[in-house]
């Protein structure tokens, strides 16, 4: 049921923003996961199982080796010294054994589908993935055939491993998505060792990674992989996740093929474990403790809306800094008008992973002292993958179940002053301009801003209420500008005509049109590398007529060993 769905979504998306991976597998009923039965019954119907539809949750299905037609190509004649008898690779299709060994239809497939309730997550895209019809599984896939059984030692299926009065002993085989998916478990358990710390969900950065297939990271399932030298989607095999019917098996219910990239059987594939461990490492190394991760972050796909970060290096500690963020979105509906939250938390130099507080602030007025109130309505976390690319994992705790992940992109060149692992370059330059500014008088509301001199543009949230705020009380008291113009440049001591945008109509981490209009315009006079003067003027928009200047100044100032271009 949709609401069954619904909750278990929402379940493990906490777990991803406690940093948990959780690892589901696929089912073992090929493309109809709800049938239970061992023989397939005479009426089927296509079901992803529901516990591996969540977006959270890496979805482990089956593949099968192919190497029946040359055995020898792949398998030693006698075990070697540590009981290895494989070659190397042996090419894979994907798990589905129709018959037992009897030659009786059997339900034994690698599940896989599309679910009817969870939508297509932003970052499952790809060669392969069908289209946004919605949350797609498997998403890898490991040996899961009795064909290729896990040798395990249970006592109670007569297989202890405890060698008996004849210095022998028993295994028992097993097999099924069930036994894929601990191997899937057993790499993550090395991805946290090597990193240091938990990875959270696993998935955008799998399907980032096999987007250059060239890194190795995935052994790709293919109808040439398969064996299968003519794949017919009717008929059950290791090209497709098919069904047999009760005593024919072209007479069961069609499943999906194997494809180039992903497909619904195997997912993106089965996993290069040393190449995914090393590639996975060079793309989670990113030193949260380091300046250059200040900047403008958004999703493409719902732009309109996205998050301000400045991040305070070694603050209060050497290799332990504080992160702060603006996110300015929008309510559930288009006609609930904008919304913004504060994004806060600590982060290392020693852990890819930052958990944060969203908090929302509401009540305040437009230009006034504070009588704001400010609230914890949920948590994030925060990681990047390099100096561009990162993500933003959120569950809100507010009653309103809302749950996600958001793929991030920077907005604006940094002029390198990050770097993807260790401690970034020392940076002198206007660059450094960027971060939090505010006027002690009325704290609760200010701006981030973000200068990118090699683009000659500056970019700036400017986080505010209404004129009534205090009045209206809640969500709709707030509003948000943006600041944008491309006309500063490194040294420039001043900013004239800068436009103040006014963006309306969108909807919370949606990608809906959103409108924007020129409202008024501000300048800003530079001080110092610590403070400016910005005056601005309204010209239309609910804030017309209005004008003024504010005396901004950094929230954490510059240390005097660092300095900006002025």
């Amino acid at each position: 049921q949709a609401s069954g769905v619904s909750y278990l979504d929402q379940l493990f998306s906490q777990a991803a923003v406690e940093g948990i991976s959780v690892l589901v597998a696929s089912g073992d009923a090929g493309v109809a996961e709800c049938d239970s039965t061992t023989t397939p019954p005479k009426l089927q119907f296509r079901s992803p199982n529901a516990l591996c539809s969540s977006s959270y949750v890496t979805c482990v299905g089956g593949t099968q080796f192919a190497d029946t037609s040359n055995p020898g190509a792949y398998w030693r004649a006698n075990n070697i010294a540590d009981y290895a008898s494989a070659l190397g690779y042996i090419p894979e299709g994907g798990w589905n054994e129709p018959l037992d060994s009897s030659n009786a239809s059997q339900v034994a497939a690698s599940g896989g589908g599309v679910s009817a309730y969870l939508p297509t997550p932003s970052w499952q895209t790809g060669v392969g993935v069908p289209g946004t019809q919605g949350r797609y599984t498997p998403d890898v896939a490991f040996s899961a055939s009795q064909h290729d059984g896990y040798f395990t030692c249970i006592a109670a299926g007569n297989g202890s491993c405890v060698a008996n009065s004849q210095n022998s002993f028993g295994f028992v085989a097993i097999s099924g998505t069930s036994a894929s998916t601990p191997s899937m478990a057993g790499i993550v358990a090395l991805l946290n060792q090597k990193l240091g710390g938990a990875q959270g969900n696993l998935n955008p950065r799998l399907y980032a990674l096999a987007a250059t297939p060239s890194n190795g990271v995935f052994h790709d399932a293919t109808p040439a992989s398969s064996g299968v030298t003519s794949c017919v989607i009717t008929i059950p095999s290791l090209c497709n996740n098919s069904m047999p019917g009760p005593t024919d098996l072209s007479a069961g219910l069609s499943g999906y093929p194997l494809t180039t990239g992903y497909d619904q059987v195997t997912g993106l594939g089965s996993i290069n474990i040393a190449n995914l461990l090393q590639r996975w490492s060079a793309a989670s190394s990113v030193n949260l403790d380091q300046r250059g991760l200040t900047g403008s972050w958004y999703n493409p796909n719902t732009s309109g809306q996205g998050v301000e970060i400045e991040v305070y290096p070694d603050v209060p500690a050497a290799g332990h800094g504080f992160l702060f963020g603006g996110w300015f979105t929008f309510d559930t509906t288009a006609a609930g008008g904008q919304r913004w939250y504060s994004l806060s938390g600590d982060v290392t130099n020693s852990n890819p992973l930052a958990t944060l507080t969203i908090n929302a602030n509401y009540g305040g007025n437009f230009g006034l002292p504070p009588k704001t109130i400010s609230n914890s309505v949920g948590t994030a976390t925060i990681q990047f993958s390099d100096c561009t690319h990162g993500s933003l994992s959120y569950a809100f705790t507010n009653g309103s179940g809302r749950s996600g992940v958001i793929p991030l992109t920077r907005l604006l060149s940094n002029g390198d002053a990050c770097s993807v692992s260790g401690t970034a370059p020392a940076v002198v330059s206007d660059y450094l301009l960027s971060g939090n500014w505010y006027d002690p008088n009325t704290s609760g509301q200010g701006f981030i801003l973000d200068f990118s001199p090699n683009q000659s543009f500056m970019f700036g949230a400017w986080y505010t209420y209404a004129t009534d705020g205090a009045q209206i009380g809640g969500g709709a008291s707030q509003r948000w500008y943006t600041l944008q113009t491309n006309q500063f440049a490194n040294g420039s001591s001043a900013l004239t005509n800068i436009p103040i945008v006014s963006t309306s109509a969108g909807v919370f981490d949606a990608s809906n049109p959103v409108s924007n209009s020129v409202v008024g315009s501000a300048s800003i006079v530079f001080q110092n590398c610590n403070s400016m003067l910005l005056a601005y003027t309204f010209t239309s928009g609910s804030n017309q007529g209005l004008n003024g200047t504010i005396n901004l100044q950094r929230i954490v100032p510059l240390p005097e060993s660092t300095a900006c271009g002025l």
